[in-house]
């Protein structure tokens, strides 16, 4: 995954290639973004690619329990 855009609130994330996987037909997660809401609270967004397109697209939020 190489850095493609940082905020002070958000990083995105994308495929930054490898030898053994080809990213235009094989199934990989492409993309990954993480937004910071606030000191207890994150949002992880994962995209999947498969045969060039967009697959699946999973959300997570996250939030600190205390």
């Amino acid at each position: 995954m190489i850095l493609k855009k940082a905020t002070v609130n958000k990083i995105n994330l994308e495929f930054g290639g490898i030898n053994n996987i080809n990213s235009d037909k094989d199934h990989h997660i492409h993309a990954f973004e993480i937004t910071f809401i606030d000191t207890d609270s994150i949002i992880h967004k994962w995209v999947s690619l498969k045969e060039g397109k967009q697959h699946d697209e999973m959300v997570i939020n996250l939030k600190r329990v205390k």
